[in-house]
């Protein structure tokens, strides 16, 4: 089924809708310096890394659009948030479904300082019909350790001890990664 592309294809290059990234940039005022995970076809953002320059590894600045794969959506939203620690962006507006039922959900979603639900269900770039899943938008701004929401379900415990380092070089890749 079409439907299921998104879930089951071994393509993770569904580009973000231009229509969507020109509102966030322009309209919303993000001017985004940065896409690290990208292709050269549908990079957003003054620069960007590819899956050959491995984002992953690279260190992050400015202002970041991140439409991550969403087979690893984990890993990139770590990243993320390391580089936000260390004050290497400036913000991070990020691209993900709304999967309110997922363990990454409840992780990463109530660090981000605003949620911005999309309305109906996006046609990613690249793909043949719209997604069967609804999105949201994750802003991450500056990370203020008396401010982080404290829900019951989620243990912050790893997130305060990456900003307790935040004046040091390195964060511990270690700290509650799962």
């Amino acid at each position: 089924m079409a439907d299921d592309a998104l879930f089951r294809s071994k393509d993770t290059e569904w580009g973000t809708p231009q229509y969507l990234f020109s509102w966030l940039d322009s309209y919303c005022g993000f001017h985004f310096d940065l896409d690290p995970c990208s292709t050269d076809e549908n990079a957003k953002g003054k620069y960007h890394y590819t899956e050959k320059d491995d984002g992953l590894k690279r260190i992050w600045f400015g202002k970041v659009y991140l439409n991550p794969p969403y087979s690893h959506v984990k890993a990139w939203l770590d990243k993320m948030l390391i580089e936000l620690c260390a004050w290497h962006i400036e913000c991070a507006v990020v691209l993900v479904p709304a999967r309110t039922d997922t363990s990454w959900w409840h992780k990463y979603a109530f660090l981000a300082n605003e949620w911005w639900f999309l309305k109906g269900k996006l046609k990613f770039v690249g793909a043949e019909s719209p997604a069967p899943f609804s999105s949201v938008l994750l802003i991450y701004r500056e990370l203020n350790q008396d401010e982080l929401p404290r829900p019951k379900s989620v243990d912050l415990s790893w997130i305060c001890k990456i900003y307790e380092n935040r004046e040091g070089i390195e964060c511990d890749p270690d700290i509650g990664w799962e």
